[in-house]
């Protein structure tokens, strides 16, 4: 089974779906999703989350799915922020950090007030300019800037950046 995930940019269309491998053919139905955003919108990054059993869906431009794996019928749709997206990670399956042109967000998911669904929200930001690396299952993330290396651990209870080491950047000494 693949998880897939489209957009039709002359409809401002998002379509998703699961397709079964084996059998060619998709399981259930596409579910379609008319977005408010720009022909230049596409969907930037996908991440399974396995202790949820769910399927995280970011766009460029903001907007973020949380789709039921089992049943993609049910799912969530949200205008994370305004700012355009880029490189991004999902990290303890929980937060999720991803670059904007000048800064560094933090993401989690919490319930919205007025209509009680999960959705994704903005926590923290650094207002760095680099580059993200990150490897599953490590403690600790690296913003690589035009000067510095900084290196993050990520608090398991908070999701909050701590800064744990800051290094020159040999490539800009030389």
């Amino acid at each position: 089974m693949i998880y897939i995930d489209l957009f039709h940019n002359a409809e401002l269309k998002h379509i998703h779906f699961i397709y079964d491998l084996s059998k060619r053919a998709i399981v259930g139905k596409a579910e379609e999703k008319i977005l408010s955003c720009t022909k230049k919108n596409f969907p930037y990054k996908c991440f399974y989350n396995d202790e949820r059993d769910e399927i995280y869906s970011f766009y460029r431009q903001g907007q973020a799915f949380i789709i039921q794996a089992k049943d993609t019928s049910k799912y969530t749709f949200d205008r994370m922020t305004e700012m355009d997206l880029g490189q991004m990670y999902l990290v303890y399956n929980s937060a999720l950090i991803a670059r904007s042109s000048s800064d560094i967000l933090f993401f989690k998911i919490e319930v919205d007030e007025d209509t009680e669904e999960r959705v994704w929200r903005q926590y923290h930001m650094l207002e760095r300019r680099g580059f993200i690396y990150y490897i599953k299952g490590n403690i600790r993330i690296q913003i690589t800037t035009d000067e510095k290396i900084f290196f993050y651990l990520i608090d398991k209870e908070t999701f909050e950046p701590i800064l744990e080491n800051v290094m020159m950047n040999y490539m800009a000494c030389n």
